[in-house]
């Protein structure tokens, strides 16, 4: 037999050894004759496992040439993946017997890179070259990048509107006061509105039910399958899903039966044609065979969500999901991976898990080690019911969502009875008998809080985690992995803490009192204003076991912004092996959670196992060209960051995926709470030169002669716009009033440098753009004397301005785009300005400042005061003078 067939024979049976459900007859089929033209290996499941994958393989790798082939031959017209092998020369002279052993070596290395279908033709990950690893790996990324991206989203936006189209024939035919009920009944503050929460609960049960049945679910064997039949009778649908109930399920099946009975006693006929269109959402998607690519909390929700982003409430994407866990929990964490009841004791939680996207990623994770350990199905199924019994713990404020995550866990079981599950829905807001919550955020203070899902809740006990009396107990130190993708939402500008649906307005004020009394009492290192992510950040570190791991998704603003600088500072001090990840460019398609619009970055960290000597931790911030997109990539590129941070030597590496370079990282240490500057930026060596301008006080290697300190230290900082004043059409809020002038009308009186001009503001002596009319009396008494002649810009935009400072002939204020710096003597303000406006000044501005939005650099008042700058007023007399007469040449 030909080597090539050989080898195609023993890959096949070490593929079957790392995934349990492919061990089964014709899973995985070899080509092994010569001549046949068939694939070289066939992945090709049942049910809605997974989609069928191609591999073929050649020596030295031959250009992809028979991968490109299977796209075009008709029968493989449903392959979305064919990934191409690169068998190492190493194994030609084998024997059929050492070829099948080396390939069971974790030392084994394979070279494999996927083609797949894409809006643009084929695309290749990585672009170029192979990525590099053991059959463990290949196996990993070939059920994860089995089926497309085109394919998800297509099957997503498909079951979306078939779900919305249910919604629409409920309300179209129920009267008033049965929708009211059918609403009320869900008990929810969601983004949802409750007939389209109810479409989604069906949609999710019939799912449920389906992949029970799949499973010989022996409650089933003699229920009739209505969503098969064709007439989706809510009766014959009750039966179904009462005899699953029956046994378990009740957060998926309980609020399901109970809003199919209410919505029927009004009208059957109205709800069988809305579960027609439902059942034909669930046919949709079970045809897809996207199997573990697809969730209906991850991929729908954020479809047919309302109003998330007033409570910046993101979902995280599926690539982010996976690429977030491939960083936080690794094979070489010291764990039993072979044992199926380490999930019993191994405590893994996500308490602000929305549908549950994180949640199911680490599951995959942990089943992907324990199969490559040698799980079989039945030790997969033994785990998750470990996992759903002990393992997880997550919690939610809205009950959809903790809904969602109870039922895609269950669907990425095998069908195996469990008992109690820790997903819980945790209310925010006043309730009549519980009084107030903040949700999760009541950890921050207490072990408990309290869990008001549907129904009654059996009490339970599990190392370090309980529910009891209708409450989660998250103990102190008491959680190995904890991933996150937390609220960002913040009391200011324009979005509102606790904005979530249903919510009055004294609620939502009585929900910020006491998570300020919680931050008060409890000591953690966070602020209000940095937003609920920082509260986030400390309450992990107070659940997390030492030698525990921390897997964050955050704003870009978590790296700069000065409301984060107590917390930074505790991250750096209590956890190690921190690595923070960015993408360069801030695109919508780059973020890693749905429909931000924002900048966003990953943190990864341990806890430290014991208190050292206090000093900070150094980081590794890998910033990428782009993000990962699918899910088969997402988890090379955890690998390829770890690798990169692993072999780092000094204080830069690139970050390969095969010979593509996916980005870059760069190690440096912080000073206390001081901006991570080098996330977010390729170019590695500015970066870093950048950081010693102000660390160091090094310039190319030069030291710089004159003390560095801090703009707060050199100079009185002005009042904020918000005392200033308002412009008109504004609130009515500060001193004065302010009309804007014409270009250049008179500069007497009170006048402000109040906005940024492009057009206008290209010289560094700039003239003021607004007049003031005295409004409060009372304020303009407390900022009289704080009107200075230079101003700093808190609004930089790269692309148009061309000012970091300015200086206007006479003093005035600042305003909303620039804060005045005051000092005496006119030419310290002049050789400030030089600087600020020299390569040296924008890149120290650059490294301090905010770049959650491409192409802006803006800085809050208090980070102002903490830019890096030259002590001016240090320097000798001569050489200020010679500062001034710079200036007056060039302004």
């Amino acid at each position: 037999m030909p080597h090539e067939q050989t080898f195609n024979i023993r890959l096949a049976d070490a593929l079957r050894e790392c995934v349990a459900e492919w061990n089964r007859e014709g899973m995985v089929v070899p080509e092994q004759r010569q001549g046949e033209r068939r694939p070289d290996l066939l992945i090709d499941s049942t049910g809605r496992l997974m989609r069928p994958v191609i591999i073929e393989c050649a020596y030295g790798g031959d250009n992809d040439a028979d991968a490109f082939g299977r796209f075009k031959q008709d029968e493989f017209a449903n392959i979305d993946t064919v990934i191409a092998l690169n068998i190492p020369d190493l194994f030609r002279p084998l024997s059929d017997t050492e070829t099948l052993a080396r390939l069971r070596s974790p030392d084994c290395s394979l070279g494999y890179a996927a083609l797949q279908r894409d809006n643009d033709g084929i695309v290749r990950f990585p672009v170029d070259g192979y990525c590099w690893g053991p059959v463990a790996n290949l196996a990993a990324f070939a059920k994860m990048s089995s089926a497309s991206r085109n394919t998800i989203e297509g099957a997503a936006d498909r079951a979306a509107n078939l779900i919305s189209r249910a919604a629409k024939i409920l309300e179209d035919r129920l009267v008033e006061q049965d929708i009211k009920n059918v609403s009320e009944g869900m008990r929810q503050r969601s983004p949802l509105d409750g007939l389209r929460t109810v479409a989604l609960l069906w949609l999710d049960a019939m799912l449920v039910q389906a992949h029970l049945r799949q499973c010989g679910f022996p409650a089933l064997q003699d229920v009739q399958n209505p969503t098969r039949s064709g007439n989706c009778r809510a009766e014959d649908l009750r039966n179904a899903w009462t005899a699953i109930l029956n046994e378990n399920w009740r957060s998926i099946f309980e609020p399901a039966i109970e809003a199919l009975e209410v919505a029927a006693a009004g009208n059957p006929n109205a709800v069988a044609d809305a579960l027609r269109e439902i059942a034909a959402a669930r046919t949709t998607i079970e045809e897809a065979r996207i199997g573990d690519g697809f969730n209906v909390g991850g991929e729908l929700f954020p479809k047919v969500s309302a109003d998330r982003k007033t409570a910046a409430a993101f979902y995280t994407t599926a690539a982010a999901a996976e690429f977030l866990a491939g960083l936080t929990i690794r094979r070489d964490d010291g764990h039993n991976w072979q044992d199926p009841e380490l999930l019993r004791s191994l405590q893994i939680a996500d308490l602000a898990c929305g549908t549950g996207t994180l949640l199911r990623a680490a599951w995959r994770r942990i089943r992907t080690f324990g199969e490559a350990a040698g799980w079989q199905s039945d030790e997969v199924a033994s785990a998750h019911v470990a996992a759903m019994e002990g393992g997880l713990v997550a919690a939610d404020i809205s009950p959809i969502a903790a809904h969602l995550a109870n039922s895609g866990m269950a669907l990425a079981g095998g069908g195996r009875p469990y008992c109690q599950t820790r997903i819980g829905w945790v209310e925010a807001g006043r309730h009549r008998d519980r009084g107030l919550s903040t949700g999760s955020l009541e950890l921050l203070g207490d072990d408990s809080v309290q869990d008001a899902f549907w129904g009654e809740r059996v009490a339970a006990t599990q190392a370090g985690m309980e529910l009891s009396n209708g409450s989660i107990s998250v103990q102190g130190e008491s959680l190995h992995y904890i991933l996150m993708n937390p609220p960002y939402s913040r009391t200011r500008g324009g979005q509102s803490s606790f904005d979530v649906a249903g919510m009055t307005e004294d609620e939502r004020r009585l929900c910020q009192k006491r998570w300020k009394y919680l931050l008060k009492q409890s000591r953690h290192a966070a602020i209000m204003t940095a937003g609920m992510a920082a509260s986030f950040i400390c309450l992990a570190r107070s659940k997390i076991i030492p030698g525990g791991r921390i897997g964050f998704v955050l704003p870009l603003s978590a790296a700069f912004d000065k409301s984060w600088f107590r917390t930074r500072a505790m991250v750096c001090r209590d956890f190690e092996d921190i690595i923070a990840v960015a993408t360069a460019s801030q695109a919508h398609e780059q973020a890693y959670s749905a429909d931000t619009g924002m900048g966003e970055m990953l943190l990864v960290a341990t806890r430290r196992r014991r208190a050292d000597n206090g000093d900070a931790s150094p980081i590794a911030c890998a910033t990428l060209r782009r993000s990962p997109t699918r899910q088969g990539e997402a988890g090379e590129y955890a690998r390829s960051v770890l690798e990169g941070v692993a072999d780092m030597r000094g204080e830069t590496r690139p970050i390969y995926a095969g010979d593509e370079e996916l980005g870059q990282i760069v190690t440096f240490t912080p000073e206390g709470g001081d901006p991570w500057s080098p996330i977010g930026s390729l170019q590695d060596d500015l970066s870093l030169e950048a950081v010693r301008i102000w660390t160091e006080g090094v310039l190319g290697g030069e030291e710089i002669r004159c003390p560095m300190t801090r703009v707060g230290g050199l100079f009185d900082v002005g009042p904020t716009h918000h005392l200033i004043g308002h412009t008109r059409g504004s609130d009515n809020i500060g001193a004065y009033r302010w009309n804007q002038l014409a270009g250049s009308a008179q500069q007497a009186g009170i006048r402000a440098l109040w906005s940024v001009d492009s057009s206008l503001q290209r010289q560094i002596e700039c003239t003021a753009t607004h007049r003031g009319e005295l409004w409060n009396p009372e304020i303009e008494a407390r900022i009289r004397g704080q009107r200075g002649r230079l101003h700093y810009s808190r609004s930089m935009r790269w692309t148009s301005q061309v000012l970091v400072a300015a200086i206007t002939p006479v003093p005035v204020f600042g305003g909303r785009a620039w804060t005045t710096l005051i000092h005496q003597d006119d030419r310290v303000l002049q050789a400030f300005a030089l600087w600020a406006n020299s390569i040296f000044g924008l890149l120290v501005h650059w490294t301090q400042a905010s770049r959650t939005q491409e192409g802006r650099a803006p800085v809050q008042v208090n980070a102002i005061q903490a830019m890096p700058c030259p002590d001016l007023a240090a320097l000798p007399e001569d050489l200020l003078d010679i500062a001034a007469n710079q200036f007056n040449a060039l302004r």
